[in-house]
C-alpha cells in the first residue's frame, strides 16, 4: 500500500488460478491461467477477458452477436417485455 498509494487497487496479487496480464481501467480485464496455482490440471482456460459494456440492451447485444460468450449482471426480458 505505500509503494502504489491511491493506485493501490490497480496493482492485485494473489494465489488464485489467474493472473491478471493486462488492463484498461473501466473497459477490459484480461486474465492469464496461473502456471503456479496449487491444483494440477486447474484452471482448463488458458485466458478470460472482460469487457465493460455500457447498458443491458448493448451487453446482450454483444452477446447475440457472438461478440462475448457470458455477460454478467443483466435480466433477460420476459415476453411482455418486463423484467
Amino acid at each position: 500500500m505505500q509503494e502504489w498509494g491511491s493506485q493501490y487497487g490497480l496493482h492485485p496479487v494473489g494465489a488464485g488460478p489467474f493472473t491478471l496480464q493486462s488492463q484498461v481501467v473501466r473497459q477490459t480485464a484480461t486474465l492469464a491461467r496461473n502456471p503456479h496455482y496449487w491444483q494440477p490440471g486447474w484452471p482448463y482456460l488458458d485466458s478470460a477477458t472482460w469487457r465493460v459494456v455500457a447498458g443491458a440492451d448493448s451487453a446482450l447485444a454483444t452477446v447475440s452477436s457472438g461478440g462475448a460468450q457470458i455477460v454478467e449482471g443483466v435480466r433477460p426480458p420476459t415476453r411482455n417485455g418486463t423484467c
